[in-house]
């Protein structure tokens, strides 16, 4: 009887080991293209790769569609050929990743795209105040609690497992004791539901090698919202923002069609 408590003990521990080293978790995201018409609603695929303390969130139909355009330059395809063969993909209004415990342990890497750059900043990783509830559900198989907090400017909702014992969620979110399987906030202008898990052998998470305007939050911030609000004038005022861009981006076209979600 001991010998058949102490393997279930070991298989127990070893099982939520590999949960906790090597993880991916597909959510289907819902969001709002423009918090000022929350009626207006796209839908994405996201996924957190998690890797020991180290994890990182991004949409998979963006991470295709950019596998596209590498491959149709390869092949030095015309604009309209890209455009026909991206019809078939699944379209994404998601540039943003997020990173957390990097470079550095309880440090958040956030990059996004918007003028044809790439912009990278880092934060302190900020620790939500979670409230939990009594309230359960199932999700996917698991029984999930509930519990909610007030965080960067909304009120959320989340349902985590404990069967998952790991504190990596989607988004900024983390710091319960239990994966989050879903989450979303009052406005409904995002929700998380997970609709895959699986163990993984995926190598260290690191960083995209990419040439990245490297910034503070609040520089990104001040950048972002003015150039969804001109694009052009933005250009312009980069220079008060600490931050360098090549002017003849100027003649690129721009198409509003960011996630708020990178607004917080």
């Amino acid at each position: 009887m001991e010998t058949r408590i102490f393997f279930a003990s070991l298989f127990f521990v070893i099982f939520f080991t590999s949960y906790a080293q090597n993880l991916s978790i597909t959510y289907h995201t819902d969001y709002a293209l423009n918090a000022a018409k929350p009626n207006k609603i796209s839908g994405d695929q996201l996924v957190l790769n998690i890797n020991g303390n180290t994890s990182e969130f991004y949409s998979i139909f963006r991470e295709k569609l950019n596998a596209l355009v590498t491959e149709m330059e390869k092949k030095g395809a015309s604009y309209d050929e890209y455009l026909k063969e991206k019809s078939n993909y699944a379209p994404s209004s998601i540039f943003f990743k997020v990173y957390k415990n990097l470079p550095q342990k309880n440090q958040l890497t956030f990059t996004d795209r918007f003028m044809s750059n790439n912009y990278k900043y880092i934060e302190p990783m900020e620790k939500p105040q979670w409230m939990t509830k009594k309230e359960t559900k199932e999700i996917i198989g698991y029984t999930c609690q509930k519990a909610t907090t007030h965080f960067r400017g909304r009120t959320w909702t989340a349902w985590y497992t404990t069967s998952i014992p790991v504190q990596e969620d989607p988004w900024k979110l983390w710091g319960l004791p239990g994966l989050i399987l879903e989450a979303y906030d009052t406005d409904s202008l995002y929700r998380f539901v997970a609709i895959g898990i699986k163990n993984t052998t995926t190598n260290k998470i690191v960083l995209n090698q990419k040439q990245y305007i490297n910034c503070s939050r609040d520089e990104y911030m001040k950048q972002k919202n003015n150039f969804e609000e001109n694009p052009i004038a933005a250009l312009n005022s980069t220079k008060d923002a600490g931050i360098t861009i090549p002017m003849n981006q100027a003649k690129q076209l721009y198409q509003k069609n960011s996630s708020t979600l990178t607004s917080k």
